[in-house]
């Protein structure tokens, strides 16, 4: 750093840093108290070697050992805010040559909102002495001055002459004592690896820091650790009930409607039919969700039982199911719009069915009124869910048969009671036009399910699935068309199979157990190219990959020509009681826009602008970094394949109104994407007892209790959680009453 850089912010820093401040004068016998030359207390210098014995012709270390008194601190490299780094002057025999300094990595030191780069206590500034491969004399003296500077409430600068004699021998031995100080000091160095990638970017405003970290796989500490924290719920008659609910109101959410639409079409073809057999019916649909049900609840404990953290609808992270179901769904549309008919109706629907027939359709109407329900999570359900993944394994299934008996039981209720079903319209003509009818909501399904897919692979992958869904339509229009002719029929089967073969999409990469989630991260610069928030803003977008955003210093300019296209540092992580300092050296490139890979993963990611809410992507980094700066956070967990999410989206968070509100109130939005299969997200909904989206909650920098808003949300709803949210951070920076 230039003289010129560091002599201002050092001499204003004392300036406020002295007691005097408070005082309306200023002495200029007190600047010289500050920055005394001749300081020779509360520090102590010396120089300290590793070898006992030089040996010519080898490399040694030796170290400049400065102690501190408490309270008092010394400098980084680059020292940040306030300050000036050690230097070093070697006065060596003619033949010795000192290497660089050796820098432990530093302590983020904040006074006054100011962050600076400090040492405590001992510090040892190795460096590497090549000795010639020649020595005539018996002992050597190595030479150094020393100045430094040291703060505790002043600032003071020193220097000191020190010196070390070391014999000559032939054979090398160690100073035990040095050596354990120096293998000490270098457990601090920072480490760098192939572990480690990063690169840096700068525009005129900020400069962005991305970074893939692979040094540390996913910790067996965090998820311990989470454990704890993970809530524990008991069976009761409350759970039961809203399972219960839950199930029910199900039938009325859109994912489900449907296949209930064609249901009811279903008794009125059996208007008059024998009791007996319309209660069997009912059974047999009854049947049809509850061991779906309980196939999905086996499949999720089990999954869960493993260290998997899933939730309801989780089969819909899984591209390949969301791709059959498309596939399933629409052959089933092109059936009630008529363009072909398959002789038996897998929906139940109305047909003259032999008996077996028909109960085969009952029960799989059963089934695919389970598969669609998962991406809704009704009102009541919610709660019960999340209690259903924290119970024992014989309390889950007793919640799951619940919410499996609800959602059957108006059709149940309609088989008990046949004289419900004389009520329903007669038979007749308008049957034909409601089926086609009801193909419709079943085409918006597959667009919504087809939507999903857009987040689960490659754009031209998509693509490809997008025309095998036009193939399909074609091969049963062929069909249709020619069904007596049996080459329409192998054609049609053909292309029906290519269709599903050709674009079906790969299985999803196995996530990683919980990445290392960052309770504290800061990047150190050599130069000082930024400047020093005291939390700087990072965001983990991915497992292992990170951007760290800082805004240009003031000398930026002047100082990139020393950076010569490379941005050099330690980066500091923290989890837990772990603590990682990463040396960083990464290529610097100018660009017009900084940060567009960041854009790009956060958009990945779905952390995209919904709306005119300002969404950021969530993670447990960016929502303790909000926190931890005093700013209340809204998360919404949410996905594409959830239909109460996008209801929610549409009608609560994308008004003008509701935007403004939010930034009235100092609210940051934060968006956890749940659409792809992943476990951060999964144990963070756990927290709140919770295993299904939507779910929305605010948060307050204090711990306080969060506010947890409703499933189904109205602008009314997010309005007056905002408003609340106000009122309380309102209240938390009164100053308290005095006695």
């Amino acid at each position: 750093m230039k003289p010129t850089h560091w002599f201002t912010p050092l001499l204003l820093f004392s300036i406020l840093a002295n007691p005097l401040i408070g005082q309306n004068f200023f002495n200029p016998s007190d600047l010289t108290k500050a920055f005394s030359t001749e300081q020779e207390d509360n520090i102590e210098v010396s120089l300290v070697s590793e070898a006992e014995t030089l040996v010519p012709g080898k490399t040694f270390w030796v170290a400049t050992k400065l102690v501190v008194d408490e309270g008092w601190h010394l400098y980084w490299l680059n020292p940040g805010a306030a300050g000036a780094k050690p230097t070093i002057k070697w006065d060596l025999p003619e033949g010795f040559s000192a290497g660089d300094i050796h820098w432990p990595a530093p302590e983020k030191y904040v006074q006054k909102g100011l962050v600076s780069h400090t040492y405590h206590g001992t510090l040892y500034l190795m460096t590497p002495i090549s000795a010639p491969e020649t020595i005539e004399a018996e002992s050597v003296e190595l030479k150094a001055k020393v100045r430094y500077t040291i703060c505790s409430i002043e600032c003071k600068f020193g220097s000191k002459d020190v010196s070390l004699t070391l014999p000559v021998g032939e054979e090398e031995t160690q100073n035990e004592e040095v050596s354990a100080a120096f293998a000490s000091t270098r457990e601090h160095w920072p480490k760098s690896g192939d572990a480690l990638s990063a690169k840096a970017e700068y525009d005129d405003q900020q400069l962005v820091l991305e970074f893939t970290d692979q040094s540390t796989p996913a910790t067996a500490t965090i998820a311990a650790k989470d454990e704890k924290e993970k809530p524990t719920a008991s069976l009761s008659l409350g759970i039961l009930g809203f399972a219960f609910i839950g199930g029910a109101i199900l039938n009325l959410m859109p994912c489900v409607f449907p296949v209930i639409g064609l249901k009811i079409m279903g008794f009125v073809t059996k208007a008059g039919e024998d009791k007996k057999t319309i209660l069997m019916h009912g059974f047999a649909y009854t049947a049809g969700i509850l061991i779906s049900f309980w196939i999905l609840a086996g499949v999720l404990l089990i999954l869960r039982q493993g260290g998997t953290e899933l939730g309801w609808g989780f089969q819909l992270q899984d591209p390949r199911f969301v791709f059959a179901l498309c596939i399933l769904l629409l052959v089933f549309a092109l059936n009630l719009s008529g363009l072909f008919e398959i002789g038996t109706s897998l929906m139940g629907a109305g047909n003259n069915l032999s008996n077996k027939g028909g109960m085969q359709g009952s029960f799989f109407s059963g089934v695919l009124a389970t598969v669609v329900s998962t991406p809704c999570a009704a009102p009541f359900l919610a709660p019960a869910l999340g209690a259903a993944l924290t119970l024992s394994a014989s309390g889950s299934f007793t919640v799951f048969t619940v919410i499996a008996l609800g959602l059957s039981a108006p059709y149940l209720l309609f088989s008990a009671f046949p004289k419900w079903i004389e009520k329903l319209p007669k038979p007749g003509p308008w049957m034909e036009t409601f089926k086609q009818f009801m193909a419709f909501p079943l085409y918006a399904t597959v667009v919504l399910l087809a939507w999903n897919l857009a987040a689960q692979v490659e754009p031209f992958h998509y693509l490809g699935i997008l025309l095998s869904f036009v193939m399909i339509a074609f091969a049963g229009w062929m069909y249709g068309r020619w069904f007596r002719k049996g080459w329409a029929k192998i054609t049609a089967g053909a292309l029906l199979v290519i269709c599903i073969v050709m674009p079906f999409p790969e299985a999803p990469p196995k996530p990683e157990p919980i990445a290392v989630q960052y309770d504290d991260l800061y990047f150190f610069p050599e130069l000082p190219l930024t400047e020093l928030p005291e939390n700087q803003k990072y965001i983990t977008v991915a497992a292992g990959q990170s951007f760290v955003q800082l805004p240009l210093a003031e000398y930026f300019d002047s100082e990139i020509e020393s950076a010569k296209g490379r941005l050099r540092g330690i980066l500091l992580l923290k989890s837990g009681e772990e603590e990682r300092h990463l040396a960083i050296d990464a290529p610097l490139e100018q660009v017009k826009v900084a940060g567009k890979a960041l854009a790009a993963a956060q958009k990945a990611s779905g952390g995209k602008k919904a709306g005119k809410i300002p969404w950021e992507t969530w993670s447990p980094e960016v929502e303790k970094q909000y926190l931890d700066a005093g700013k209340p956070v809204y998360i919404d967990f949410t996905a594409r394949w959830c239909l109460t999410c996008q209801t929610n989206k549409l009608v609560a968070l994308s008004s003008e109104k509701v935007a403004n509100q939010f930034k009235e109130a100092g609210l940051v939005p934060l968006k956890a994407d749940w659409t792809n299969r992943g476990p951060v997200i999964a144990k963070e909904l756990a927290k709140y007892n919770r295993a299904a989206v939507p779910f929305n909650v605010i948060k307050f920098p204090n711990e306080s209790d969060p506010i947890e808003l409703p499933e189904v949300l109205t602008e009314g709803i997010v309005l007056n959680a905002v408003k609340n949210t106000e009122e309380r951070m309102k209240k938390e920076e009164e100053p308290p009453a005095k006695p």
